[in-house]
C-alpha cells in the first residue's frame, strides 16, 4: 500500500478539504530535498547528507497524513 502514498499525497495537496499548513510543510520539505544545500550538505557527506533530507521528507509526509481529514484520504485512495 505504501507505493500508492505518493499519488494519495499528490491528490490531497489539491484537495480543498485539506488544511493549508500541512500543504506548505510538505512543499517546503520537497524543496529542501531537491536543493543540495542543507543542514548536512549532500555533496560533502554523500549518503549521510541525503539521509537528513529523506528523514525530513518522511516526517513531513507523516505529519501531512495525520492532519488529513479522513473523508479526503478515503476519496484520494478510491481514485485508483
Amino acid at each position: 500500500m505504501w507505493f500508492k502514498l505518493p499519488m494519495i499525497v499528490w491528490r490531497l495537496l489539491w484537495d480543498r478539504r485539506m488544511p493549508v499548513a500541512p500543504k506548505i510543510i510538505v512543499a517546503l520539505a520537497v524543496v529542501y530535498f531537491i536543493i543540495p544545500a542543507g543542514i548536512i550538505p549532500d555533496r560533502a557527506f554523500g549518503l549521510v547528507g541525503y539521509l537528513d533530507d529523506i528523514a525530513l521528507l518522511i516526517l513531513a509526509i507523516a505529519w501531512f497524513m495525520i492532519r488529513a481529514p479522513e473523508p479526503a484520504v478515503r476519496d484520494a485512495e478510491r481514485k485508483d
